[in-house]
């Protein structure tokens, strides 16, 4: 791909039109204008092109100021002697500086969620000796009901201790269900 085409690819979705193709094609017209009007001229290369390496180096505050000044415009990036390859090469930088980040991002993400499980499987042995605490203490609380001739009562505590264990089905269901939605992500 040259830079024309480039250029075309990064700046038709700015040009009006009622289709896709229509903006690109008018792109492309603008930027063979554009390169006309700059031959004609007689226009050097720009003074400020950054040096050709291994990897494009990073335009400096003051200049990316300019360039935000003038909106981004065919016709205000020459006004601005602006390095069109300079700035297609930070581009690619910055693409390939995001691509690095959202690895990291997702390496983090990814060590997180195995810290969180295993810290789930750590504390998932008192998860259930707290809960096998409560039953026994409902347990207790019936009997000592029953005893008593208290049926109601006794009922009642039944009845709070099958809600409990509903709702602890209910918690691990929910955590083996977002453990699965991350795994599919």
């Amino acid at each position: 791909m040259n830079a024309r085409e480039r250029i075309a690819a990064l700046l038709w979705w700015s040009v009006p039109g009622s289709t896709d193709e229509e903006a690109k094609t008018r792109a492309g017209e603008l930027l063979d204008a554009f390169a006309a009007e700059v031959r004609s001229e007689g226009a050097a290369p720009a003074s400020s092109a950054l040096p050709v390496g291994d990897q494009p180096q990073p335009l400096d505050d003051t200049r990316l100021a300019e360039i935000r000044a003038a909106r981004y415009t065919l016709r205000s990036l020459a006004a601005a002697d602006c390095d069109i390859d300079a700035l297609l090469a930070e581009v690619e930088r910055l693409k390939a500086e995001r691509h690095t980040t959202n690895e990291a991002l997702s390496d983090a993400a990814e060590a997180l969620r195995a810290n969180r499980d295993r810290i789930a499987e750590l504390e998932r042995p008192a998860v259930q000796a707290k809960r096998n605490e409560i039953r026994s203490s409902y347990a207790e609380t019936i009997a000592m009901a029953r005893e008593d001739r208290d049926f109601e009562g006794a009922f009642n505590l039944e009845c709070q201790l099958r809600d409990r264990e509903e709702q602890w089905k209910r918690e691990d269901a929910a955590i083996t269900t977002d453990r699965a939605e991350e795994a599919a992500s």
